[in-house]
């Protein structure tokens, strides 16, 4: 009989971790591991999950565990897991950012899910790479690590050896992520299957809610944003807002953009459209009439910059999520 390869999957122990997710990828690869026993071939390569420690734990999981010595670097993936704290950083993690750039330097894969991506950028290693985090967490993201680059909508971003993936609850779709590539489509259909959730990729624009950041500092624009919220007629002009914010319309762009990353009309687009989202979800008005509401004349162009911004149709989101 075939050698059966072992698949090492280190879960990061770190202070403040989150606890759903390290079980719940736990009860994940379970599943999987009994799946290939039962259905398929059981020469296929078996994940074998440690929970890793570089120092005393916080918390006695009570499950295997692995204490990190000097040489111990012999991991196919390590995942770092979301922190009930925001933001993940800091000297108390500095040996655990130590661990992964050693590890990194393995032929390992490496992901984050959700705010446990601030811990994994810490290291430097990010940098030049695409990578994802919840959407709320953009502003701060984009401060904090400028030479990363960053795509908010999607749930799951695999480039090269790193995959993130944006919330909290986002390890599920790591999670099948990592069936898929260690098991393939068909197995990963089946885990999808045996927990009730959706295979394909969802994309966090569904659930993005416009968040404009009002924290930038520069005072026009910010006077130029809340004037923007507060219009209920949604007929907003640049020659409106450059009388609100004092600035001539090539500055007020300039600085627009400086100061929120989108040009003036991308905002003013977001914003239509989060207005839209929220009378679709709340109301019983027609499509049209909330396109109207909204400043949109042209109710197929409603209907595509809604689709864009969004990724579903207005019909597609109120079925999705009318309260």
């Amino acid at each position: 009989m075939k050698k059966i390869d072992l698949i090492n999957i280190g879960l990061l122990m770190y202070p403040n971790v989150q606890q759903g997710a390290i079980f719940g990828l736990i009860d994940f690869f379970s599943v999987a591991n009994q799946l290939v026993k039962e259905k398929w071939n059981t020469n296929l390569p078996i994940p074998q999950i440690k929970i890793v420690k570089i120092d005393k734990p916080t918390v006695n999981f009570n499950l295997p565990s692995f204490i990190v010595k000097k040489n111990d670097l012999n991991f196919s993936v390590i995942i770092v897991p979301p922190c009930t704290e925001e933001f993940p950083s800091g000297r108390k993690y500095n040996t655990h950012i130590n661990f992964l750039k050693h590890s990194f330097k393995q032929p390992c894969t490496i992901a984050s899910i959700g705010n446990g991506i601030f811990l994994l950028a810490e290291t430097g290693l990010l940098d030049g790479y695409t990578v994802t985090t919840h959407w709320q967490l953009k502003h701060q993201f984009r401060n904090q690590f400028p030479n990363i680059y960053t795509d908010f909508d999607s749930m799951v971003i695999e480039e090269r050896n790193i995959i993130t993936t944006a919330g909290s609850l986002s390890w599920i779709d790591l999670g099948l992520e990592l069936v898929k590539k260690f098991f393939g489509s068909i197995v990963m259909a089946e885990v999808a299957r045996f927990f009730l959730v959706q295979p394909a990729r969802r994309a966090q624009s569904y659930f993005n809610i416009f968040s404009p950041n009002l924290t930038h500092g520069d005072i026009p624009i910010i006077k130029g944003q809340k004037w923007i919220s507060n219009q209920k007629n949604m007929n907003i002009s640049l020659k409106q807002l450059s009388k609100v914010t004092g600035l001539e319309i090539r500055t007020l762009q300039r600085r627009f953009i400086k100061a929120t990353g989108m040009t003036v009309t991308e905002y003013i687009q977001h914003h239509r459209i989060c207005r839209a989202q929220f009378l679709l979800q709340f109301s019983k008005k027609l499509i049209d009439e909330i396109g109207i509401e909204c400043g949109y004349k042209d109710l197929n162009a409603f209907r595509k910059i809604f689709t864009k911004i969004v990724g579903l149709s207005p019909s597609l989101y109120r079925r999705n999520f009318t309260v």
